[in-house]
């Protein structure tokens, strides 16, 4: 997948990823691993994985609020957690 990104061709998602882990050298001409890349995807993936994590918590939060905004009390209990049937 390296050697077919040289000369242009990038295929599948996958080899795409693959050449974001990866620069090319041309002292050397050859391909070293570029660690800010992964760090940089490891950043936004952390950053999404947040972002998602505080939208269920809101949303889960407001769904149990309007949940016990729509009960209706029942009748008073008594101090021995008996109903009050006056």
């Amino acid at each position: 997948s390296i050697m077919a990104a040289g000369k242009g061709n990038i295929g599948p998602l996958v080899d795409r990823l693959v050449m974001l882990c990866y620069s090319y050298n041309p002292k050397k001409g050859t391909y070293s691993f570029a660690i800010l890349n992964v760090l940089r995807m490891a950043g936004a993936g952390m950053v999404l994985a947040i972002v998602a994590f505080w939208a269920l918590s809101y949303r889960s939060a407001r769904k149990t609020a309007r949940r016990q905004a729509n009960e209706k009390p029942g009748p008073p209990l008594s101090a021995d957690g008996a109903a009050n049937g006056t």
